[in-house]
């Protein structure tokens, strides 16, 4: 179990490189929040395929940041992280994050179905109206752990200084109106703290066994 427990924090580059995948690769160039209903129907009309495989992946790396979320908040107060008002923050903010992007995967793959099953148009343009305001939800959950993260590492040290001062300055451009480059940028960060907080973990003593 302690060696599972371990690999917890890959979970954040398995979820970074399924929704970089998902938004970069696999979706298309999606109408913007005020394209018409018309315009929306004819993109997830002819994209229906590439869309529903976009949800999936979205879900499909949901569950990752989750293990990534907890393991990041052990490291950040290890002794007792929920003592720790920033680790706190950071844990919420995981949590707030992962609902948001399962939530966009529900409603994506109802946009995509929608339109392959003749779904008003109209109604269409609510549905996708609604995936932009649920993406923002996500953004934000990322950036509230980024800036719970910072406050641990910075106040605490549980983690390289660099890495608290990187979660801070992405953290508050979360809030602005760059929350889209804020995101990417978030994802990176993400696989590099999974990588340090992996490292760390395999330069840790492992416990010792109970005595019988």
């Amino acid at each position: 179990m302690e060696t599972v427990r371990r690999i917890y924090p890959l979970g954040g580059i398995v979820y970074a490189v399924a929704v970089l995948a998902a938004y970069g690769v696999v979706s298309g160039d999606s109408p913007n929040i005020d394209a018409s209903p018309s315009e929306i129907a004819s993109f997830y009309g002819d994209e229906t395929g590439a869309e529903q495989a976009a949800a999936l992946l979205i879900a499909f790396g949901a569950p990752f940041l989750a293990l990534f979320t907890v393991a990041l908040w052990k490291a950040l107060a290890p002794a007792a992280p929920e003592r720790s008002g920033a680790a706190t923050m950071a844990l919420v903010g995981g949590a707030v994050a992962v609902s948001g992007i399962l939530a966009q995967a529900g409603v994506h793959l109802a946009l995509a179905e929608g339109a392959d099953e003749g779904v008003e148009p109209v109604a269409l343009q609510a549905l996708s109206t609604l995936d932009e305001d649920i993406f923002l939800v996500a953004a934000a959950g990322l950036g509230i752990l980024l800036l719970g993260s910072a406050g641990a590492i910075l106040g605490r040290g549980a983690l390289p200084r660099w890495l608290g001062w990187s979660a801070l300055a992405i953290g508050a451009l979360s809030f602005t109106f760059a929350a889209f480059q804020a995101f990417v940028l978030a994802h990176a960060w993400v696989v590099i703290a999974s990588v340090v907080l992996v490292a760390r973990g395999s330069r840790s003593p492992a416990p010792a066994p109970p005595v019988s």
